[in-house]
């Protein structure tokens, strides 16, 4: 219970943890339809192909962002995707300028553990 808000699992959009816990029914169900609809439009090959390795790891915080309303969903994903393309990877010339400044916030760090700025 501690993954949802107030340990409240009944109502939509109260969880904060989302990855490496179990998930309700009710989210299984939405990533269910969302995966569906998904296939639908074609940005997954079929209903029982997996999700993107870029997409499932925010699937279901994209459909709690929208009430889980897997249409709205899906548009948030589109747009997610022409970011990413748009955006990364980030060319070495377009940070110098802020790196040779000497400030640099770290993010974090990503799946291999290297910082990410």
């Amino acid at each position: 219970n501690e993954i949802f808000h107030n340990g409240d699992a009944t109502n939509a959009g109260s969880r904060h943890i989302f990855l490496n816990t179990p998930l309700s029914t009710a989210e299984n169900t939405a990533l269910g339809e969302l995966h569906a609809l998904l296939a639908k439009r074609g940005m997954v090959g079929s209903e029982t192909s997996a999700f993107p390795r870029y997409m499932e790891s925010q699937a279901l915080r994209i459909l709690q962002a929208c009430k889980f309303n897997a249409s709205k969903a899906v548009d948030i994903m589109k747009i997610s995707v022409k970011e990413r393309v748009r955006r990364l990877p980030i060319a070495e010339e377009d940070v110098l300028s802020d790196l040779n400044k000497g400030f640099i916030y770290w993010h974090g760090r990503d799946r291999k553990c290297r910082p990410c700025l």
